[in-house]
């Protein structure tokens, strides 16, 4: 897996669309064909987020977000100057969580593992974790749409 050190060359910027309170995801912390991991900062600002604590429904998107880099990069790859594409229409294939809430400044890494692909659906294995604990496993339907 490419990682990105010191240098920072992978730019969220360049591999998402999201924007505002949408954009969960930080950094990129490694990428190559089969898979992405993310590292995302629990704030104040995100959706569902209540009394200290975001639902962690919200880690659904944070896996469909560290898919997206994934595609994108594997898009970058065979085209370096491929204009970014669509969305993605996502459906929830399993999710389970191993908590009830998450708190606010919580580190969450997020590794998303591409599993079957044809033409333009791929299914996607999320597992996010603090300090090296899973908390959540979210498999993913992503349907690119353009």
């Amino acid at each position: 897996m490419q990682t990105d050190p010191a240098q920072n060359t992978f730019s969220v910027d360049d591999y998402l669309l999201q924007q505002g309170r949408m954009r969960l995801v930080d950094a990129i912390v490694g990428v190559d064909e089969g898979q992405a991991v993310t590292r995302a900062v629990v704030k104040t600002s995100w959706p569902l987020f209540k009394d200290g604590f975001v639902s962690p429904m919200l880690i659904v998107e944070l896996v469909a977000q560290t898919a997206g880099i994934n595609i994108r990069w594997n898009e970058l790859q065979k085209d370096r100057d491929a204009p970014p594409g669509g969305g993605l229409l996502v459906g929830i294939k399993k999710a389970d969580f191993f908590i009830d809430a998450v708190a606010a400044d919580s580190v969450l890494i997020t590794r998303a593992t591409q599993g079957y692909r044809y033409l333009n659906y791929a299914e996607y294995t999320g597992i996010a974790a603090i300090d090296e604990e899973s908390i959540a496993e979210v498999v993913l339907q992503l349907v690119r749409t353009d």
